[in-house]
């Protein structure tokens, strides 16, 4: 299945993590699959990966990081949540 068209993708120590909207998936490329991990908040515009930690950063500065545990990601808010989110 095609990724969708706004997805935005990074790889890095053998996994592939995309996201698109709020849907974060990982890639599995024994399979071809990709299996969705979490839900984050609107409006991530870059995403960076190290290990089983994927950085997420939001339009006004939030920055977001997700630990992989197994099939899911543990979301930490790194900075404080923006006025009016």
């Amino acid at each position: 299945r095609p990724l969708p068209a706004r997805a935005s993708l990074v790889s890095g120590d053998g996994q592939v993590f995309f996201v698109s909207g709020r849907e974060v998936s990982a890639y599995n490329h024994r399979t071809n699959t990709a299996a969705r991990l979490a839900t984050i908040g609107p409006g991530a515009h870059s995403i960076d990966t190290r290990g089983q930690y994927v950085a997420f950063g939001f339009e006004g500065g939030e920055v977001v990081l997700g630990t992989r545990i197994g099939a899911r990601l543990d979301i930490t808010r790194l900075t404080a949540k923006p006025a009016g989110r």
